[in-house]
């Protein structure tokens, strides 16, 4: 099973800026874990952000602060 895409997230909409809580509610409710065109993974539930915390073999913030 592969990771939903969310192909119409823009991390510079002004509407998500101001209020990020029902996009991220909406990602919670429909899968949990999202890759924004960012290139990045969004983790949105509590269980899944442990299991991220906890395995550092497969979770990195390496490129956190990558341009």
């Amino acid at each position: 099973m592969g990771c939903p895409v969310a192909h119409d997230f823009d991390l510079l909409d002004p509407a998500w800026v101001v209020d990020p809580y029902p996009v991220l509610n909406a990602w919670r409710a429909d899968a949990g874990v999202l890759r924004p065109r960012i290139d990045h993974f969004v983790v949105t539930r509590f269980d899944e952000v442990v299991q991220v915390l906890l395995d550092r073999e497969t979770w990195s913030a390496a490129n956190a602060s990558s341009p």
